[in-house]
């Protein structure tokens, strides 16, 4: 498992990192973590919540790692996507945390 931290104005947000299959099962069967889903290039990265038990917050980040869209997704929802294209998105069970449009966020 590869982890990554998140530095959002001094908060450091720890997240498991996942490419490839890992990116596709995502957060299905599993317990409330963050997890970065990494694309090879920004695309129009659609996530869905099929076997997902509890509400996430959903942010699109592009190769600059700018926050390009956020979403609030609920469980078994078929599709969620954002309206640019993006190469990173952060999920998380923490449905509180706010994310504007625009905000960097920087991996430590």
């Amino acid at each position: 498992m590869v982890e990554v931290k998140i530095n959002k104005k001094g908060r450091v947000i720890k997240a498991e990192l996942k490419n490839g299959l890992g990116a596709v099962r995502g957060l299905m069967f599993s317990r409330k973590k963050n997890i970065v889903l990494v694309s090879p290039f920004e695309r129009i990265l659609s996530i869905h919540m099929l076997f997902v038990f509890f509400p996430i917050k959903a942010v699109w980040l592009d190769s600059r790692k700018r926050v390009v869209d956020v979403k609030t997704a609920r469980p078994f929802q078929m599709r969620a996507a954002p309206a640019k294209k993006a190469k990173y998105v952060l999920e998380t069970p923490d449905i509180s945390l706010k994310f504007r449009i625009g905000e960097k966020l920087k991996f430590i």
